[in-house]
Order: C-alpha cells, then structure tokens, then sequence
C-alpha cells in the first residue's frame, strides 16, 4: 500500500533524535533514485530530509508524512527523468497533492485537507521564488566579476 515508506518506517525515523541520524535513516530506506555523486546524493537527501520536517512541523501524522515523502520523491523524479522545467515541475507535484486530497475512490483518496494542500503548495512556492532570487544574485555577482576582469 505505501509507495516509498510504510508507517513503520515512518514511526523509525521520527524517533531518531537529530539531523545526522535521520539523514543517514533516509540515505539507507529511500537509496532508489540517488545519484552515485555524493554530493548530489546529500542534495537530495536534504530534499527529502526538508520535506518531512516540514510535515513534523505541521503535526502530520505518520501515514500523512509517508505520501507526503512520496509525493515529493516522485516529483523529483519525475522532472529529471523528462528534465521538465520548475513550472511544469510544480504543476506535477500540485496535481499528486490534490490526488491525495479529494476524496474520489479508486481515482483518489482525501488523506490532505484543502487547508494542508494551501499551505504546502505556498511554501513550494516561496522556496521557488527564494531560488529565483539566488540565481538572479549569481548572475549579477558573475557579471561584476567579469566587469572587474575586463577592467584590469
């Protein structure tokens, strides 16, 4: 029935206590899907590992902080797989959200209400917008060393 971690695996991993316990929980139960580079490896781990605090947090309950990883996990997944860019990414993981929020069997089970739905997709968005200014940051900072370069 659980597509990535069942509720006992669930309950496992909230009761480690800090960050490196569960990071390594996650790096041993969630390996399909990680890339061989370790480094990309931890960026995804802390991916997962963000996405489920983020449903601590919030009180979600262990089968709620399961879909909740699975739905993220197969969000990622998806999008390097058909390289899909971050809208079309977004609009994926919002469409696997409101499949878990609305009520509709065989085709869908309400397990998030409206309220949760909101409030996650409003901080996938707030981290968007967070990455959107980074990299206009970037940007404007490899510019200025490249102004510097070609004034010297």
């Amino acid at each position: 029935m659980w597509k990535d971690f069942a509720i006992g695996h669930v309950e496992a991993y909230l009761a480690l206590k800090d960050s490196q316990e569960r990071l390594g929980f996650l790096r041993a139960n969630a390996a399909e899907g990680l890339p061989a580079d370790d480094e990309r490896a931890d960026i995804l781990l802390d991916l997962y590992y963000y996405t489920l605090q983020f449903g601590i947090d919030k009180a979600f309950t262990a089968d709620k902080l399961s879909v909740l990883f699975s739905i993220m996990k197969t969000t990622f997944l998806e999008s390097m797989r058909e390289f899909l860019p971050a809208k079309a990414s977004f609009n994926f993981f919002r469409d696997l959200l409101l499949k878990h929020s609305v009520q509709r069997p065989p085709f869908s089970v309400g397990l998030f209400a409206q309220q949760v739905w909101i409030i996650y997709s409003e901080h996938m968005r707030a981290r968007n917008k967070e990455r959107d200014k980074l990299k206009a940051t970037r940007h404007s900072y490899r510019q200025r060393q490249d102004q510097d370069k070609d004034a010297q």
